[in-house]
């Protein structure tokens, strides 16, 4: 009889804790703090974000808002004597080579210039404006209408380019007009249009393209926006 009991007293238990168990899994469902729904791989997720990630990496802003980080640098290459960031040498090469085909001759008047450079020039222009009658204020004023401070220029991340031809400027408007309607596919964009210059705080430059890569170029061709109006 005793053996019995034992036995029944055994099987009791098991029943307690089962129901026991069964209790603090509701309670858990409830709260919230497990859930029926299948998650997504966690290696996917993370490819991801790593990927987001990297496009906005890629996706540089500077202007007089944004100056360039202070540990910034870039790795440079000389392209048709000019130094320009290794990142766009193999897109800017094939530019070159499309824009042959179609009869045009790509050249660079300006690429990769360093602060120093920058402030040479800005302080030429200032000199030049108030040799014509501008204050000195008034003149510096005018001249960061087109001419960045150094920090703030986008020639100095190697990702800008002047396309220009001083010695033949008779080549210049069908080289401008081939590179609004092309650049975008090798993942460069006009970066001072005219209808923009309220927004870029940049008088027009025909001239001025950044490289940004080409989904963005041409999602930014589609919808008719400057680089500001994009990261906004």
């Amino acid at each position: 009889m005793k053996h019995k009991k034992r036995k029944k007293n055994h099987k009791f238990t098991k029943f307690l804790i089962l129901v026991t168990f069964i209790i603090m899994i509701i309670g858990l469902y409830k709260t919230g703090k497990i859930t029926t729904e299948v998650s997504a791989n966690a290696e996917e997720v993370n490819n991801v974000i790593e990927k987001e990630y990297e496009v906005e990496e890629e996706i540089l802003l500077v202007n007089k808002y944004n100056p360039l980080p202070e540990d910034y640098k870039v790795e440079l290459t000389e392209y048709d004597n000019h130094l320009v960031s290794k990142e766009i040498i193999d897109e800017l090469e094939k530019m070159y080579k499309d824009a042959k085909k179609d009869g045009v001759n790509l050249n660079i008047n300006t690429a990769y210039r360093d602060k120093k450079e920058q402030q040479e020039i800005l302080d030429r222009r200032i000199k030049l404006y108030a040799s014509e009658g501008l204050t000195q204020k008034e003149a510096k004023k005018k001249a960061l209408t087109e001419v960045q401070l150094p920090g703030c220029s986008e020639h100095e991340t190697g990702l800008a380019i002047d396309f220009s031809n001083p010695s033949k400027p008779e080549d210049n408007e069908p080289m401008w007009i081939w590179l609004e309607e092309n650049s975008y596919k090798y993942g460069f964009i006009l970066r001072y249009p005219k209808d923009k210059t309220e927004i870029t705080n940049v008088s027009n430059e025909d001239w001025h393209y950044r490289y940004v890569g080409k989904e963005t170029a041409k999602e930014m061709k589609e919808k008719n926006e400057c680089l500001e109006e994009y990261l906004a």
